[in-house]
């Protein structure tokens, strides 16, 4: 796992181009084997890690609006999602950022594949988890490797 989403971010950058809107993907490609590692071992994505991301999306996303709006979005419903208890807060930043970096590299359509890709990783590991009644999910690596595979899979 650990060479994985860096990889992924490497085979991303080389399909996509580098340009100054690749820069939050490759943050998260450059810690998501930390994110995903500290998520499962200790159910918590760190703001060191995640904090850096958003922000550089955020940034991004001033120059290209639609990943602002995208990064709304994810951050609302994810926000809505942390009231209720669903979610923690780390995977609402993680959830916002990869919005981002995801409409930044492959537009739309791979946002909307991340986001089909992501709803079907968590719906497996929920499914998962009702069996075990283990009932704190590590939502972040299947969020990052949704976000890598919408964003290199979709076209654009």
């Amino acid at each position: 796992m650990r060479f994985l989403l860096p990889l992924l971010g490497l085979v991303t950058v080389a399909t996509r181009g580098a340009e100054a809107s690749v820069l939050p993907g490759l943050w998260f490609a450059a810690t998501g084997w930390r994110l995903a590692i500290t998520d499962l071992g200790e159910r918590r994505l760190p703001n060191a890690l995640t904090l850096p991301g958003l922000v550089l999306a955020a940034a991004a996303a001033c120059r290209d609006p639609p990943a602002g709006v995208w990064m709304l979005g994810t951050g609302a419903v994810f926000s809505m999602s942390w009231w209720v208890g669903a979610v923690g807060m780390g995977d609402v930043k993680l959830g916002m950022g990869l919005a981002g970096a995801v409409v930044l590299l492959g537009g739309a359509s791979a946002a909307l594949t991340a986001g089909a890709i992501g709803v079907l990783l968590c719906g497996a590991l929920a499914v998962d988890a009702l069996r075990s009644g283990d009932r704190h999910l590590p939502l972040g690596p299947p969020m990052l490797l949704a976000a890598w595979a919408g964003t290199i899979v979709a076209p654009g």
